[in-house]
C-alpha cells in the first residue's frame, strides 16, 4: 500500500505472494557479518528475508513508486 500509494488489485496481490513463494524456494548466497539482514528480518530465516528484500526492491522499481503524479 505505501509503495504503490494505493492497495494493491487481486492479481497484484496474487503476482507477489507468487513470486514471494517461488523465490523463498531459492538458498541465498552466504553474505558476510557486514552485509548481514537486520534483526527483525533474521527471524524470517535467511531465504524468505531473501525474497522478502527481492520483492521490496521490485517494488521500488515500479513506476506508481518512482514517478509522483
Amino acid at each position: 500500500r505505501i509503495a504503490l500509494a494505493r492497495p494493491p488489485n487481486a492479481q497484484e496481490k496474487d503476482e507477489a505472494l507468487s513470486m514471494l513463494a517461488k523465490l523463498s524456494q531459492i538458498e541465498p548466497p552466504q553474505k558476510s557479518e557486514s552485509e548481514a539482514l537486520p534483526p527483525g528480518l533474521l527471524k524470517l530465516g535467511s531465504a524468505k528475508a531473501e525474497a522478502l528484500t527481492k520483492l521490496c526492491l521490485t517494488m521500488f522499481n515500479l513506476d506508481e513508486f518512482v514517478y509522483v503524479d
